[in-house]
């Protein structure tokens, strides 16, 4: 039995994670056992999750996934290098996994090869470097910036751009490299509209972006359309106890801008390790915003993308610095697990060089820098509760517990 692992954030699990699913089963074997190494309460866009982990643990594990390890925070919440590498070295930490497999707009694993040890290079970190000391670097910034060497890696295969899973795809490819992993890559031709399209443009597969303004829109009829069948009582059920969606409610918005508001830009810079010039943008328009919504709008700018300002915003709110090549995760969190997931389980508890924490009483077990990882990451969960459309208190972090599914819906 082979395992294969992805790296997701089921934000909301939709039919084009089933879809990975099936393709991973259709090259690797209907017994393969599928791996998801999944966000928490935050997600890389620097947003809330629209639900609580181990609710869409369980969306992913009706649809065909078997283990749902967790990707701590601040990890999760990290740039696509930082994102893709900890999630590799995660993989290749539990030490069962045979391959991992990624989405990609271009699905062509060779081109994704050929720009990841592209953007590895040292000549291509000198010209990166140069480039954004120039006045054009400095409007583009350097996400675009890649982006246009990545191109010229290419051209036949990116000739309409790089879209956001190619990099993502880069980024896991790079990491692989970096570590000398003999996990095999698995690129799966993404499938559907597209990714950052704010509205349905697809008759079955619509990216997260389209689902989540479905739900928040209470379109909940069209929204069913592009969930697999299994999931739609538990989103109905969930739905009915305001267990979703999540959202930087208003009541959370405020709490974010107050204490922004509040904050002294030199002690942000010191505490979060941001520029000192972004921090003081942030802080001169958090005085000028009525919303976090707003807040994003007015620190806007050519060279950073709301997905950088968010992030930006949770590490100035919350107090931490966006973690170092040098860092890794230490820990990882059981969220969920199939019949075949328990198999799995049960040997990466014997080779796994992480903890594998099933409740959070186990946080307290963990060895120093590890201890102090899972406690930063328990401390932001807290807060999910008054993302909720009926708020929960921040004690509601400590009662999560993994869902086991046993071939049909429990």
């Amino acid at each position: 039995m082979k395992t294969v692992a992805v790296t997701a954030e089921f934000n909301p699990f939709h039919n084009g994670h089933k879809y990975l699913a099936d393709s991973i089963r259709v090259k690797y074997g209907k017994d393969t056992a599928i791996v998801a190494v999944m966000s928490g309460c935050f997600v890389q866009r620097g947003d809330v999750a629209i639900a609580d982990p181990y609710f869409r643990a369980k969306t992913a594990l009706l649809g065909g996934y078997d283990l749902v390890l967790e990707l701590p925070f601040p990890f999760s919440v990290s740039g696509a290098e930082t994102f893709t590498r900890s999630a590799v070295d995660l993989m290749n930490a539990v030490g069962v996994i045979d391959a991992i497999a990624f989405g990609s707009e271009c699905g062509d694993l060779t081109a994704l090869q050929a720009a990841a040890d592209l953007l590895g290079s040292e000549k291509t970190a000198e010209r990166l470097r140069l480039a954004r000391e120039t006045d054009e670097g400095k409007r583009l910034g350097v996400p675009e910036l890649i982006r246009k060497i990545l191109r010229d890696a290419a051209p036949d295969v990116f000739t309409d751009g790089i879209g956001p899973n190619d990099l993502l795809a880069v980024g896991y490819l790079k990491a692989l490299k970096t570590l000398s992993s003999t996990i095999e890559p698995f690129a799966v031709k993404r499938v559907g509209g597209r990714y950052e399209s704010n509205a349905p443009d697809h008759p079955e597969y619509v990216g997260s972006t389209a689902l989540r303004a479905l739900l928040l829109d209470d379109n909940i009829g069209i929204f069913k359309r592009y969930i697999p069948a299994e999931t739609r009582f538990l989103w109905a059920e969930a739905i009915q106890s305001n267990s979703t969606p999540a959202t930087f409610s208003p009541r959370l918005s405020d709490a974010v801008l107050a204490h922004l508001i509040a904050a002294d830009p030199r002690v942000l810079t010191q505490r979060t390790g941001l520029d000192g010039g972004l921090i003081a943008r942030l802080c001169d328009a958090a005085n000028n915003a009525v919303s976090l919504d707003d807040l994003i709008a007015k620190t806007s700018c050519r060279s950073c993308t709301d997905s950088q300002i968010r992030r930006m915003i949770l590490a100035a709110w919350l107090g931490f610095t966006s973690p170092t090549p040098d860092e890794r995760p230490l820990y990882t969190r059981l969220f969920g697990f199939s019949d075949r997931g328990q198999e799995v389980l049960k040997a990466v508890k014997q080779k796994s060089s992480l903890p594998i924490l099933t409740k959070t009483a186990d946080f307290g077990t963990l060895p120093g820098k590890a201890k102090d990882q899972a406690e930063f990451s328990l401390f932001a969960d807290r807060f999910f509760g008054l993302a909720l459309p009926v708020p929960r208190p921040a004690s509601d972090a400590y009662r999560g517990s993994p869902c086991h599914i046993t071939g049909k819906a429990d």
